[in-house]
């Protein structure tokens, strides 16, 4: 036979292969441009021949490998994805063979596409440790069995039978082992709860409870876990930056963080000790020890789940301010959540709390800002009168310190002059009406010394702001 054209050439050539004992595969099932084929299905193909050994990718793109990419020397002759495959999706295969002299030959390729979920997936078991084991090593995972149709599981451990005071219906995504954080308590029934899931939503009813029983364990945790206080729960990207870097506090074997999705579903993003967040959401962190020998460790962990937001300006609602002995005390009001910084004086630096003592009589502007830095807000304050504005006793005995009750206006209050103050006994019978402009009271009635106690006040100012108190009268 004649060669007839470059393609016809090059098919001869992989016949040539053929022929000395090496083949390109070919697909037994499913066949190529096959339609509606199960999301479970185990993939086969022909063997390679006598080829030194071969490479197989499957992906979701021609040439593509996030299926699976691998290389063998073995004559493996089908693959069963252990997640299942994605559904209504074309997945292309693809073969390099490799000759004994290493050189490679690609090899044609063929596609399939999956069908639809029909339903949900069912439910699934504990593959390890099996139902009702006992010892088991209270750090190692867990792992089950893949339920056809699931794209991603939920798991609930806990100490009694439906509890959940290990985990609380946990997201794993779709994964087959999972190790819960820190290590299960030592010598105790443990009860495991794995519900698959699909878009379609969960398996229908109740997936049952399977039990085991933990060991004993070497190690304890509470000495070997990495410390994190101090973390804080928000962080914010201020406008115009595209990411913001996060540090892992202290020092620890190993860091792992994960992007939160909408139903908790974890996503790892980095394993390093400083994350670069560039989109606002949940986020969760993961800081670990290990903590044993070569052979067996314990992997001693903390989890701290934070948000990251778009920074906003802060919204000063206000100040409580009041006069004690030693000063003014101002608390800021700010409206919403977040973790802000306050001052009164922003070039002598920022503090965590929102109060200020001890502040001499004046008048002042607050300042808050958000812990990043990205906005400062800042307000005047105004003070109202109170009662602490007004002499808390006075002792008329002619010795030249205070001998007479008298209200002096306060200098960091504008109009601060009272219209009227009105003084009355302990039982509340009126005794005189003060004019706000004499000298002040000097305790006695009517040329007669009233007796030491305790007298009540009630001052009205120009701004018919009403003031009510009491003061000593001491002899």
């Amino acid at each position: 036979m004649k060669c007839q054209g470059v393609l016809w050439c090059f098919a001869l050539v992989l016949a040539g292969f053929s022929a000395k004992g090496q083949s390109c595969p070919r697909p037994v099932f499913p066949a190529d441009g096959q339609q509606n084929v199960p999301v479970d299905a185990a993939i086969s193909w022909t063997a390679p021949g006598t080829a030194t050994g071969f490479i197989v990718s499957i992906g979701t793109t021609p040439g593509g490998v996030d299926i699976l990419t691998n290389r063998t020397s073995s004559p493996i002759t089908s693959y069963t994805p252990e997640v299942g495959l994605p559904e209504d999706t074309v997945v292309y295969l693809s073969f390099i063979l490799i000759r004994s002299d290493g050189s490679q030959v690609s090899c044609p390729g063929w596609s399939f596409r999956t069908a639809p979920f029909p339903s949900p997936p069912g439910c699934t078991r504990l593959v390890e440790p099996a139902e009702g084991a006992t010892g088991y090593p209270v750090n190692d995972a867990l792992t089950w069995a893949y339920a056809p149709l699931a794209t991603g599981y939920r798991i609930s451990v806990g100490t009694t039978p439906g509890g959940t005071d290990i985990l609380d219906n946990r997201d794993v995504g779709n994964r087959l082992t999972f190790n819960p954080p820190g290590n299960f308590p030592t010598e105790t029934d443990i009860y495991v709860s794995i519900t698959p899931y699909n878009r379609l939503g969960p398996a229908p009813g109740t997936c049952p409870t399977q039990r085991f029983t933990t060991g004993a364990s070497l190690v304890d945790c509470s000495f070997h876990e990495p410390t994190v206080s101090g973390f804080p729960e928000r962080f914010s990207l201020c406008p115009g930056e595209t990411s913001r870097e996060i540090s892992a506090p202290g020092l620890a074997d190993g860091y792992n963080w994960y992007r939160l999705g909408p139903g908790g579903q974890e996503t790892l993003i980095g394993t390093e000790n400083i994350l670069e967040a560039t989109q606002t959401g949940s986020y969760r962190l993961e800081v670990y020890n290990l903590v044993g020998s070569l052979n067996e460790f314990t992997v001693c962990n903390i989890l701290r789940d934070f948000e990251v937001v778009e920074a906003r300006p802060p919204e000063i609602n206000g100040a409580t301010i009041t006069r004690e002995p030693d000063g003014l005390r101002i608390v800021v009001e700010v409206a919403g959540e977040g973790d802000f910084e306050y001052a009164l004086d922003p070039d002598g630096g920022f503090q965590t709390s929102p109060v200020f003592t001890g502040l001499p009589l004046d008048t002042y502007t607050v300042y808050v800002r958000d812990r990043d830095a990205c906005f400062v807000s800042e307000k005047t304050l105004t003070r109202r009168l109170s009662a602490a504005d007004f002499p808390a006793f006075f002792t008329p005995n002619n010795d030249g310190y205070n001998d007479l009750w008298k209200y002096e206006p306060p200098e960091d209050i504008q109009d601060a002059q009272m219209a009227s103050i009105h003084i009355f006994d302990r039982y509340g019978n009126l005794i005189l009406q003060l004019d706000p402009e004499t000298q002040g009271w000097d305790g006695k009635l009517n040329g007669r010394p009233l007796p030491s106690t305790v007298y009540w006040f009630e001052a009205i100012s120009r701004q018919q702001q009403i003031i009510r108190g009491y003061f000593a009268l001491k002899r």
